[in-house]
């Protein structure tokens, strides 16, 4: 459990880099879980310093959406890049 713990925060952390790079005028995208980790931090305002035009909600699952919301996490994802 720890491991996908680290590998997941280095993947936040690439992503964050990643926009920060690209420049904070691209639109992104965040879902995050509305129990456990998730619900522990105000992720929106960690994304505002990275990017200034960021959406998107918690939704209801624990930590990996898309395995426990696939449907929803698609449709959110589809509609986005649409």
């Amino acid at each position: 459990m720890l491991d996908e713990f680290h590998t997941s925060r280095i993947s936040v952390h690439g992503v964050a880099v990643n926009v920060a790079r690209a420049g904070s005028g691209r639109p992104v995208l965040l879902l995050w879980s509305r129990q456990g980790l998730g619900a522990t931090y105000d992720v929106p305002a960690i994304w505002r310093d990275r990017a200034t035009d960021c959406r998107g909600h918690a939704v209801d699952c624990g930590h990996f959406l898309a395995e426990e919301q696939p449907e929803r996490t698609s449709r959110e994802l589809l509609a986005f890049v649409h």
